[in-house]
């Protein structure tokens, strides 16, 4: 079953801030069809790969898609204090963490080749 149409898709993740810069004077990001978008993940500073598309709420809550990576992270948090900053850590640990599951899987095969 289709729920979106891949030119949908398409629309909601593209740029359409232009030259415009997003607030909070972060480059490197955009704005496509409710959410913040990714453009080069050297100027946003943080744990990510250009076209994620992204979003955080006032009370913590997070989610990001890397279509790169082929990645999805739900954080549901209800902190008022620093909103995106526990979202934004649960983000780096969790591509952190699949990154030592990944090498630690390799490290386990190669522990069992003979050479």
């Amino acid at each position: 079953m289709r729920l979106l149409y891949p030119k949908t898709i398409e629309l909601m993740t593209a740029n359409h801030l232009g030259d415009i810069p997003m607030g909070f004077g972060r480059r490197g990001s955009g704005f496509g069809l409710g959410f913040g978008l990714v453009l080069d993940p050297g100027e946003v500073g943080e744990v990510s790969s250009a076209g994620e598309f992204n979003w955080g709420g006032a009370a913590g809550t997070r989610f990001w898609i890397d279509p790169q990576e082929q990645l999805i992270g739900i954080f549901m948090g209800a902190e008022h204090t620093s909103p995106n900053a526990v979202g934004g850590r649960f983000q780096s640990s969790s591509v952190s963490g699949v990154g030592q599951v990944v090498l630690r899987l390799l490290q386990s095969a190669v522990v069992g080749l003979r050479f």
